[in-house]
């Protein structure tokens, strides 16, 4: 007999998957996969030559999983320190670090992004 436990296991289905109208930022698309009180999923795009604020994710670790493009992240007060990852890798920033996500290629850039 096969078992199914459809109630532990929630699967967000393409056509649910909503733009993230309220914190786009010009050059940015943003998809919300899933948002609970514990962490969120989505999908983001930037344009070339855009980045976000610095910013933090409080208690929460952010890992950003790439897709296309180079995964560039600057660190720090001032965004004085960068790393970057190249599409299969995946850039983990630990929590409340100061960041930001830019992209200096001359093609978007596509992530997964979990925090």
């Amino acid at each position: 007999m096969e078992r199914h436990l459809c109630e532990e296991v929630q699967v967000v289905r393409a056509d649910h998957v909503n733009e993230v109208t309220a914190t786009q930022t010009r050059g940015f698309v943003r998809r919300e996969l899933m948002a609970q009180p514990w962490g969120r999923a989505r999908s983001e795009s930037y344009a070339t030559g855009e980045c976000f604020g610095l910013d933090h994710h409080g208690d929460y670790d952010t890992y950003i999983y790439a897709l296309a493009g180079n995964a560039s992240i600057e660190i720090g007060p001032g965004g004085r320190s960068s790393c970057s990852g190249q599409p299969g890798d995946l850039v983990f920033v630990q929590n409340a670090v100061i960041h930001r996500e830019v992209n200096t290629q001359p093609r978007r850039m596509s992530c997964w992004f979990f925090a």
